[in-house]
């Protein structure tokens, strides 16, 4: 199980980008690597598996049973820490969140309830923004 902390994300990105594209050539110009490179990555995956996971054929690498699970699972992946990554940046822009408050700007406990009364007596009330955390 701890051998599979030897892949890295560019790997796996690699073995989907050949199942997009169908060849070693067009799956390389997808995710910026040379052709040896992704090969290597290829065969790391599948050292790691004992599986192969695509036939090598002269017109282009078709993925195996396995490399179709693996194709599936890893765009899945992919897409689940994609959004991971979005919620993490989103959440990190936006402030606490945030309300407006009103209080008097008097303390006079005679005044009567109603709001319309202590603005009557106290002159206009005061509006601040508080966050939500300050107000446990």
């Amino acid at each position: 199980m701890s051998d599979v902390f030897s892949l890295n994300l560019r790997h796996l990105d690699a073995l989907t980008a050949i199942g997009r594209a169908g060849s070693m050539s067009a799956a390389a110009r997808l995710v910026s690597l040379s052709q040896p490179a992704l090969a290597q990555a290829i065969g790391k995956v599948e050292r790691l598996l004992g599986e192969r996971l695509f036939e090598r054929q002269p017109d282009g690498m078709v993925p195996t049973e396995a490399g179709r699970l693996m194709i599936i699972r890893i765009e899945r992946a992919l897409r689940y820490l994609t959004q991971g990554i979005r919620l993490v940046r989103r959440s990190a822009r936006l402030a606490p969140a945030t309300h407006i408050e009103r209080f008097a700007t008097c303390s006079n406990s005679s005044a009567p309830p109603s709001w319309y009364a202590s603005v009557a007596r106290c002159g206009p009330p005061m509006w601040r923004i508080a966050s939500c955390a300050s107000r446990a």
